[in-house]
């Protein structure tokens, strides 16, 4: 009676499943090369000790750290792990964007495709230590504006989307202003700012406000390492890296998850 062989259970399943595991692979698979290109976009192309250019293969992810490749040829310097990271952080990314996101709106999509690759270049350009480039805020700022109009998430009326950006813009200005006043900084870094306003006109007030717990989760997280590893400098450009990751973390599960405590509240 239950003697089905393995065709037949491949029968069963609807073709709609096929096609969409398809796409989802398909965006992984780009996503891993894309993660490529910007793990060389932020780190560069060379040893950062003899300045040697790396091999193309050894920027492959996973095969030159499971093969013990990922050295400088000359100075046997090994490749920074964000080579093998940012490529599989990005493709889980993509591939959870895309079945969470895809069969609701395409633009929504490609527009937390491009955001969460501009997040991750910020995180790790921080944790590299270096200051923050203007051209990925400036990357960054029209996907932003598309997430906020195209919203598929939670029903919330435009009005509260500035209510958030100028929520957030406020916030971190007077962040800048305190952390510029302690360490004696008369000039403002408008980075921090003009970032968390964008996030909040693009994730709206509710989603906002998760996004900051989880950069708080994050900076709790990262301290203690900071504290063991002197020579990590992650907080010396502000809470940027930080409040990327959140950021992206609010952008694939932020809905789900407020959803989810609300119904446990009421």
């Amino acid at each position: 009676m239950f003697d089905l062989s393995f065709k037949d259970i491949l029968a069963l399943i609807p073709s709609f499943v096929y096609k969409r595991l398809a796409l989802i692979l398909t965006f992984q698979v780009a996503g891993l090369i894309i993660g490529v290109l910007l793990a060389v976009l932020v780190l560069g192309n060379n040893c950062p000790v003899c300045n040697t250019k790396y091999k193309w293969y050894k920027k492959i992810p996973i095969l030159p750290f499971i093969f013990f490749f990922a050295k400088c040829k000359n100075c046997k310097t090994r490749m920074s792990v964000i080579y093998l990271l940012f490529p599989i952080f990005t493709s889980l990314s993509w591939g959870l964007a895309v079945r969470m996101f895809w069969s609701k709106s395409i633009v929504y999509t490609v527009a937390v495709l491009i955001l969460v690759s501009i997040c991750l270049c910020i995180f790790f350009n921080g944790i590299k230590a270096k200051p923050n480039d203007r051209r990925y805020l400036f990357a960054l700022i029209l996907p932003a504006v598309i997430t906020a109009f195209f919203d598929v998430d939670i029903e919330v009326s435009l009005l509260f989307h500035f209510l958030a950006l100028f929520m957030a813009f406020l916030l971190f200005l007077n962040i800048s202003l305190i952390s510029g006043k302690i360490k004696k900084i008369n000039k403002v870094n408008f980075f921090d700012p003009i970032f968390a306003g964008s996030i909040g006109f693009s994730l709206g007030w509710e989603k906002f406000l998760f996004s900051l717990i989880c950069t708080v989760v994050c900076i709790i997280i990262a301290l203690p390492i900071i504290k063991l590893k002197k020579s990590c400098k992650s907080l010396s450009y502000g809470i940027t890296p930080f409040l990327s990751i959140g950021y992206i973390v609010s952008l694939l599960f932020g809905t789900g998850i407020i959803e989810y405590c609300i119904e446990r509240l009421i």
